[in-house]
């Protein structure tokens, strides 16, 4: 019985540490986003980032700050207020009388400025109900998808927060690859030992199913991470998204 339990745990420790050399093997052949200059203005599309945020009064800010510093050119910024209990609405309705350009409110008491939003950038959609046969961020992300103009869709989590370039060389990721989709991994921020255990071990467990350096490769069958990530870069004209051109790189 001794034998037996030694020769268990010593399974489970040998499938963890191949499994864990074979995640960081896999890893390191991802290329990064910095190694890729910024694209120049003339080679920029118009790009629609759009995120939902539920209850995200937190995190937020920090945010959209960094959204607010975001150097490119043909940019709309579309956030959706999914029926939340805090102060999330008020605080999206505020950044969207900010002037971008500026940093500075929008006066509202400016009868040339009523009813217009302080930045042509930025702009937000409150759901208040969720229909019938829908889940709450689907249907937010559907909301801001069909208010979009883009060429091509960013689609980000709330508390996502993106250094000035990262579109920039985003897009020159996809033009030098030629690609329709293109999923960015970035940073995690980890506050404490069991946070950083617990999600070390998730990142780890997701990746023993597949391979994200292989998601370009159309022979392979284990690309599901091609879908999963913070920042889904995708065509407007690949819809339904059931055929890409696909590529996984780190953002930082």
């Amino acid at each position: 019985m001794h034998l037996l339990v030694l020769l268990l745990f010593g399974f489970i420790a040998f499938f963890w540490v191949f499994h864990g050399l074979r995640v960081a093997w896999g890893l390191s052949r991802l290329p990064w986003i910095k190694d890729f200059p910024p694209a120049q203005d003339e080679a920029c599309p118009r790009i629609s980032l759009i995120f939902a945020a539920r209850d995200e009064e937190e995190k937020l800010p920090a945010a959209l700050a960094t959204l607010a510093a975001i150097d490119y050119p043909n940019l709309e910024i579309i956030a959706v207020d999914d029926r939340s209990q805090d102060a999330t609405g008020r605080i999206l309705d505020d950044f969207g009388l900010i002037d971008l350009s500026t940093g500075h409110h929008t006066d509202t008491s400016d009868t040339a400025s009523q009813g217009l939003p302080g930045s042509s950038r930025f702009r937000a959609v409150h759901v208040t109900e969720l229909p019938p046969g829908w889940l709450g961020k689907p249907h937010a992300l559907q909301k801001a998808y069909e208010s979009s103009t883009g060429d091509w869709l960013l689609f980000t989590d709330a508390d996502v927060r993106f250094v000035p370039d990262a579109l920039r060389r985003a897009v020159a990721v996809v033009q030098s690859r030629n690609l329709d989709h293109l999923t960015l991994f970035g940073d995690v921020e980890m506050v404490g030992f069991w946070e950083t255990v617990l999600i070390t071990f998730f990142g780890l467990a997701f990746h023993t199913a597949n391979d994200p350096y292989r998601v370009s490769n159309p022979h392979s069958h284990r690309t599901t991470s091609s879908r999963v990530g913070p920042i889904l870069f995708t065509a407007r004209r690949i819809s339904p998204p059931t055929s890409f051109s696909t590529f996984i790189l780190w953002t930082c």
